[in-house]
Formats: C-alpha cells, structure tokens, sequence
C-alpha cells in the first residue's frame, strides 16, 4: 500500500471512500477504533493540501 503522504489528492480521496465502506460495513469495535485512527491522518493530510474528503 502506498503511504498516505506520497498519494495525490485524488487517492486520499478514493481512500476516504474505501475506508468509509469498510467501516460502514464492520460491526467489531477494535476494527471501527483502527479505521477511526486511519480516517484522521487521512483528514489531517487533506486539511494540509486544502481538500475536503
């Protein structure tokens, strides 16, 4: 997997949405927990580009 800081905007993104239809889709809290972590360095990358996710 590619790191998150050498993905163009355009993969942060579709990574957002990846992410976001595996957690809608887990039921195990320690899972949700991980996706959570993964979901704000997403976010905090996206703010330092000036991208909304």
């Amino acid at each position: 997997m590619k790191a998150l800081r050498d993905m163009t905007n355009e993969e942060l993104q579709n990574e957002a949405l990846r992410l976001t239809k595996i957690y809608n889709n887990s039921h195990d809290a320690w899972h949700r927990q991980c996706l959570d972590e993964h979901f704000e360095e997403l976010e905090e990358i996206a703010a330092e580009r000036g991208i909304e996710l």
